[in-house]
């Protein structure tokens, strides 16, 4: 068992930051990538263009969905919107917009709180089982 703690200015309670992180992060990976198979760093030869590396990334999408059900059920689901929309700068989907639509109907009451529970429920219960 063991308990989170957050600070007024870290990470997990800073949305845009969450979201730089993650870019932070894929970019890395992309970037060592890149130097074993070609020698070059990508971020070395344009650094300005660095986050473009990001644009069509799969993986780099969908990690920021994942960001997005985070931020909607911390702070709301504006704040899984902003995100959400930087999902779709990536990887334009449809599913991504059914997301945003999802996030932004859930504004209104604790409709995503209650989605949580419930899918923490199943999740809970499949390991159990498994």
């Amino acid at each position: 068992m063991y308990k989170e703690y957050g600070w007024k200015g870290g990470l997990r309670n800073d949305p845009s930051s969450m979201v730089l992180a993650a870019g932070l992060a894929r970019l890395a990976k992309v970037a060592a990538l890149s130097r074993r198979r070609e020698g070059v760093d990508p971020i070395d030869a344009d650094p300005e263009a660095a986050f473009d590396l990001l644009v069509g990334d799969k993986e780099y999408a969908r990690r920021l969905k994942g960001l997005a059900f985070f931020a909607a059920l911390r702070f709301g689901g504006r704040t899984g919107v902003m995100v959400i929309d930087e999902a779709l700068r990536v990887v334009p989907k449809w599913d991504s917009r059914v997301l945003r639509w999802f996030f932004i109907a859930g504004e209104r009451g604790d409709f995503l709180r209650r989605i949580g529970a419930a899918m923490n429920a199943v999740r809970i219960k499949v390991r159990s089982a498994g």
